[in-house]
């Protein structure tokens, strides 16, 4: 509709465009008050209390078995739920998975290539992600009061737990100045590729996604990519198999992640889309690993490592 709406005009559109199809739940509003050095923070606390309240009414409430959770900025792509109804069911099978996601933090257009292409990954995404009856058991008595998805990737709340995404992301968000965040990470936001092909992704097989099979396909993989330097590689029209870039500390990944163009920063020592501190990306066909050359941290899978 192209403009902001009001709640009576959200009720509006519901009415009008839902066919009766469409729960409408309305959260009554609530006081928050901060301090004057926290109230320029009121979204985060706003957001964050309302997905409390939207999940305990449709989970505990309503009793929905899984929730896919959308802001209200967010446009997703043709395959978007035959995306989730595929990739759902890993969850009852993998303890070592937390959730499904939608979306690739690095997932602009010179960094993607393949629409059926997916991943583990241990940096919770978010932007159109799964919340099951299981896992909200578990993080709605001790959800946050702000900052919801930082403190999901924080070590005792994520738990190692993976997160599956796809190559080319399912949703994109266009309200990139006027979300809570005010535009943060703006460039990477409105660059990200929304993926247009409509995958059929019942006809694939994604059993290879548990982590016993996808860990040793994964070494695999890196252990046979092909050494690089960055200027090195190849234009975005060639298909050069798997390379890698290695990094020796975290501001080495820093300085490649920026010469990449890949977003450099970290949550709780995981890079955004890393897995086992691994971020995997691409140029054209070519599928590139940036990879540490130490082991990661067992239990948070962090980059950063502290010595004693």
């Amino acid at each position: 509709y192209g403009h902001v709406l009001s709640p009576a005009g959200v009720a509006a559109i519901v009415e009008k465009e839902g066919g009766g199809k469409i729960l409408h739940l309305r959260h009554p509003r609530i006081q928050i008050v901060l301090g004057n050095k926290q109230k320029h923070l009121m979204g985060y606390y706003c957001l964050a209390q309302h997905y409390k309240w939207a999940l305990d009414e449709l989970i505990n409430r309503m009793g929905f078995e899984s929730v896919i959770i959308l802001e209200d900025d967010i446009e997703v792509a043709p395959d978007f739920f035959e995306y989730f109804r595929t990739m759902a069911p890993l969850l009852d099978n993998d303890p070592s998975l937390l959730t499904v996601s939608a979306y690739s933090d690095n997932g602009q257009s010179q960094h993607v290539y393949d629409p059926s292409a997916v991943y583990r990954s241990d940096f919770f995404p978010g932007l159109g992600w799964l919340m099951t009856t299981k896992l909200w058991a578990e993080l709605g008595p001790k959800w946050p009061l702000s900052f919801w998805d930082d403190w999901l990737r924080e070590p005792a709340n994520r738990r190692g737990r993976a997160s599956i995404r796809p190559e080319i992301s399912r949703t994109y968000t266009f309200g990139v100045k006027k979300g809570v965040s005010s535009g943060q990470f703006s460039i990477f936001l409105k660059s990200t590729q929304l993926a247009q092909v409509k995958v059929d992704w019942q006809a694939i097989n994604v059993q290879w996604l548990d982590q016993r099979q996808y860990d040793l396909i994964f070494a695999n993989q890196l252990g046979a990519a092909l050494e690089v330097e960055p200027h090195k590689i190849p234009v975005q029209s060639k298909d050069c198999g798997d390379l890698r870039i290695s990094y020796s500390s975290p501001k080495e990944f820093e300085r490649l992640a920026k010469q990449l163009g890949l977003m450099t920063d970290l949550k709780a020592g995981v890079p955004r889309t890393g897995y086992l501190g691994v971020v995997t990306f691409r140029r054209g066909a070519c599928r590139i690993f940036l990879a540490p050359t130490y082991a990661v941290d067992s239990e948070t899978q962090s980059i950063v490592i502290e010595y004693s």
